[in-house]
């Protein structure tokens, strides 16, 4: 079984913009037994890995679209008083919601992290101090915030409660 999966999702603009630079750096620092697993909106990559693994986000995680057509308004897309605000755009972070849940369910890894598609990995992760950081009882991580020695992850004790969820 391995010990980690990195799940990430991005549109075909974002792969132009950040997301081919987040896949090559990934290809080149992390282990190759640590997968890489992108959902991607409606493109393939121009890139091969041993440790990446591509998934069609709408023919992965068939519900999605429907999910998007239901709720799809100006107010669910982050709009308030005529602004956007993307913390509040529920269509854009259902992608990830339902990747991760995806992931989760579907995993053999003992540990899942989430990293956004325009992150850049410049080094060799310290995956011992990874593990650490992500207990057993922990089901995934989001590498979030930037703190004097890197970055913390964010860890979700939601096992139970998200496979309760999946059934």
């Amino acid at each position: 079984m391995k010990k980690f999966q990195v799940v990430t999702t991005m549109h075909y603009q974002g792969w132009e913009q950040y997301g081919e630079r987040m896949v090559e750096s990934f290809g080149k620092w992390w282990p190759e037994d640590v997968e890489l697993h992108l959902y991607a909106e409606n493109f393939t990559p121009n890139k091969n890995y041993k440790n990446l693994v591509v998934h069609n986000i709408f023919d992965t995680c068939n519900n999605l679209r429907g999910f998007i057509s239901d709720y799809d308004s100006e107010y669910n897309r982050g709009i308030r008083n005529g602004k956007r605000d993307f913390k509040y755009d529920a269509i854009k972070f259902s992608y990830k919601v339902y990747a991760q849940c995806h992931a989760i369910k579907h995993s053999t890894a003992q540990r899942l992290l989430f990293i956004d598609a325009d992150t850049v990995t410049f080094a060799k992760p310290p995956m011992e101090t990874l593990e650490s950081m992500v207990g057993p009882n922990q089901l995934c991580a989001y590498i979030a915030e930037k703190t004097a020695k890197g970055y913390r992850l964010v860890k979700q004790d939601l096992y139970s409660t998200i496979l309760n969820m999946l059934q």
